[in-house]
């Protein structure tokens, strides 16, 4: 070089540049013996060899003469010495992607460049030159090409490469002989270290499953698999149960849920995973809170398509999550699971699962447990809970009276005060006609068929008459509240109601009773005027075992269905 006067300027990272003459007579070399690996190898040898390798000769082995190569000088040399060239480039680098770093030569980007021409010589149609098609590249080609894809992805090669789209190119093209195992070395923690490259394996997940990625404007390399592939897809990525597959399984969910329907068990294997993933966490003493976002982000999403049979699982398993991550699960996706395990006809929910839905969950997912457990909820401090605990014991009056204690405490005035109805816009007097009208016939049931209730049934059933009457303009008491206390008085124990007919208080609210039921408290005040002469037997001997059982202490929880 010095005795022929050529320039020896410098560049970045690199020794010195080849003549341009040399580097064509390599070319042309190289361009020649391309399809015979024997002939050619010590030319690539050469261009890549750390003593004569410059910027410019990397550039030789790349281009036309990338789509020429035989399998062999791909597996043999060049894809090693992307990975070579890549291991010397540090994972530090990937916070700030190619541009901006300073741990990247310009050699590092020509083995980047010599990549993304192999994958294109093989994988992509409408090259330039003799290029290869997927039908003739081996599996352990494509391997090799995605590992070294990952590898560059890892270093921050994503957007200006297009590796992911790429990605999905090569494992599409190998989906008969295997390729959806590579998805769990694509999906796993030691590639899958930071947002950005996760995002970079998600899309390869969309990709696969033809799901449209946002912000792409050139679909014509999407690597979407064929429809009876999709469902295999999703059972690897389920089956991988690594945070970056639970993230992809979301985004599946969000950007196009009904993908996941193509495989009913790719749901209920990754719920298997998230489980395994938070109880290794528990038995550790752990608490990751990047893995616990990402398992509640896939259980969120599994709640809206989870089928009747899977709900059960994945609601234990999201409080599971929710309660070790410290944050609350969203409540209409909870309540959604609520729903569906009530609409799959099978055995509700368990009372710890109910409770922890009670400790953890906002409203909406109580007043759902409501439903099934209402007796769980007769305390609950949000009004509309107890309205919807109380609208459950309606449709079940045996419940409702085995649970009479209980449901007199819950509507008692004095705690009915201090219900919150912050979730709900109406005025207090509107809350308050509320639970009065879904009381009414839960109380109905109590006086008719627990005697020692009757008195007390009858002055809630007075006080929602008031109530309901004050929020209507004729000032007329709501029906379903008139016609609980009818039923009182009219199928309650005779005894019991003749005894407090007679009481100082029946005197009282005698004139109240006469006017909203006259027949029924008709009946009642002769009968207590006949059975009241001095000497009489007791109106009714009460029965102290049943009183000890509706007690709150001695109650047990039962569901609706079962009453």
């Amino acid at each position: 070089r010095a005795s022929a006067g050529v320039p020896t300027a410098q560049l970045p990272g690199e020794s010195y540049e080849h003549p341009a003459a040399a580097l064509e007579l390599l070319e042309a070399l190289i361009l020649a013996t391309a399809e015979s690996a024997a002939a050619v190898v010590p030319f690539v040898n050469w261009a890549l060899n750390d003593a004569s390798r410059t910027a410019g000769t990397v550039g030789v082995v790349s281009g036309m003469a990338a789509r020429r190569f035989p399998e062999s000088v791909w597996l043999d040399q060049l894809l090693p010495f992307v990975e070579a060239r890549l291991a010397l480039v540090s994972l530090r680098a990937e916070a700030t992607g190619p541009q901006g770093s300073r741990d990247r030569t310009v050699a590092d980007q020509e083995a980047v460049d010599l990549l993304h021409d192999g994958v294109r010589a093989w994988y992509s149609s409408g090259g330039v030159g003799q290029s290869a098609t997927a039908a003739v590249a081996s599996p352990a080609l494509g391997a090799a090409m995605l590992h070294a894809i990952l590898e560059a992805m890892r270093r921050g090669y994503v957007e200006t490469e297009r590796f992911p789209a790429y990605a999905a190119i090569v494992v599409r093209a190998h989906a008969g002989q295997g390729s959806l195992r590579w998805l769990a070395a694509a999906l796993s923690p030691d590639v899958c270290f930071t947002q950005r490259v996760t995002r970079a394996v998600v899309e390869v997940v969309l990709r696969l499953l033809g799901v449209a990625v946002p912000g792409d404007v050139d679909d014509s390399r999407a690597g979407h698999v064929g429809p009876r592939d999709q469902a295999a897809v999703l059972d690897a990525v389920a089956a991988t149960g690594t945070p970056a597959a639970f993230i992809a399984l979301e985004a599946v969910s969000r950007e196009a849920g009904d993908v996941l329907a193509l495989s009913p068990g790719a749901v209920a294997a990754a719920a298997a995973a998230a489980e395994g993933r938070v109880a290794a966490m528990a038995k550790a003493g752990e608490r990751r809170p990047e893995d616990l976002a990402a398992v509640c982000a896939f259980y969120a999403a599994a709640a809206a398509r989870a089928s009747p049979a899977d709900a059960p699982r994945i609601l234990e398993g999201w409080l599971r999550a929710a309660e070790m991550s410290g944050k609350s699960p969203d409540d209409d996706g909870v309540a959604a699971l609520l729903g569906r395990v009530a609409a799959g006809g099978g055995a509700p929910v368990a009372v710890p699962v109910a409770a922890s839905v009670l400790r953890l969950c906002g409203e909406g997912s109580r007043a759902a447990v409501a439903a099934v457990y209402p007796s769980l909820c007769l305390r609950d401090p949000s009004g509309q809970v107890q309205a919807a605990a109380l609208s459950a014991l309606a449709g079940a009056p045996e419940l409702a009276v085995g649970h009479a204690s209980a449901v007199l405490a819950a509507t008692d005035s004095r705690w009915a005060r201090q219900l919150d109805w912050s979730g709900c816009p109406n005025d207090v007097f509107e809350n308050e006609q509320i639970l009065a009208l879904a009381a009414a016939p839960v109380l109905g049931a109590i006086g008719a068929g627990h005697p020692p209730s009757a008195a007390e049934a009858i002055r809630r059933l007075i006080a929602g008459a008031e109530v309901t009457a004050l929020n209507e303009p004729t000032h007329t008491p709501a029906e379903v509240v008139v016609s609980a206390l009818r039923r009182v008085l009219s199928e309650g124990d005779g005894r019991a109601l003749a005894a407090f007919a007679r009481s100082a208080e029946g005197q009282r609210l005698a004139a109240q009773l006469g006017a909203l039921a006259p027949a029924e408290w008709g009946a009642v005040s002769q009968r207590a005027h006949t059975t009241g002469a001095e000497g009489t037997p007791p109106l009714y001997a009460p029965n102290h075992a049943a009183a000890r059982s509706v007690t709150m202490g001695t109650a047990v929880a039962t569901p609706v269905k079962s009453a």
